[in-house]
């Protein structure tokens, strides 16, 4: 490696929250160290690994209203967006992220994949759960 590049991956592994780049086949092409201990990898991944195995231990890509892809999201619409993911380590229990995702487009104007980076809302998320079942059982006393 080059004193530039050297430079570049400090910075990104300088950045606190997870931070991954994910190709328009679905391939990580690059992991910071929030997003390697956050996922417990141990090593930086191959570029053929896909984004789900990663995060969710998953053998296809997310799908669905209540799991909806960031890469096909971003892919139809070319903007960045938000959504909320359960995530599976491969060791422990589902935490919920934030993940924010934004095009990321080559020099040549093409899309190229997304840049996802992530919030652990884990803790926010059960609160509000337990809110709501809070309610609904004040409801329930209350007929």
């Amino acid at each position: 490696m080059d004193a530039e590049s050297d430079f570049q991956k400090a910075i990104i592994d300088g950045v606190a929250k997870p931070l991954l780049v994910v190709g328009k086949d679905y391939h990580v092409k690059l992991m910071n160290r929030a997003a390697r201990e956050s996922f417990s990898v141990v090593s930086v991944p191959s570029t053929q690994t896909p984004c789900f195995q990663i995060s969710h231990h998953r053998e296809k890509p997310c799908d669905g209203i209540d799991h909806p892809c960031p890469l096909q999201q971003v892919r139809e619409s070319g903007q960045p967006i938000t959504v909320i993911h359960a995530h599976y380590p491969k060791y422990g229990e589902q935490r919920f992220f934030e993940v924010m995702a934004a095009p990321f487009w080559g020099t040549d104007g093409t899309f190229h994949g997304i840049i996802e980076t992530m919030h652990d809302i884990t803790e926010r998320k059960r609160a509000e759960d337990a809110l709501q079942q809070y309610t609904e059982r004040l409801r329930s006393l209350a007929a």
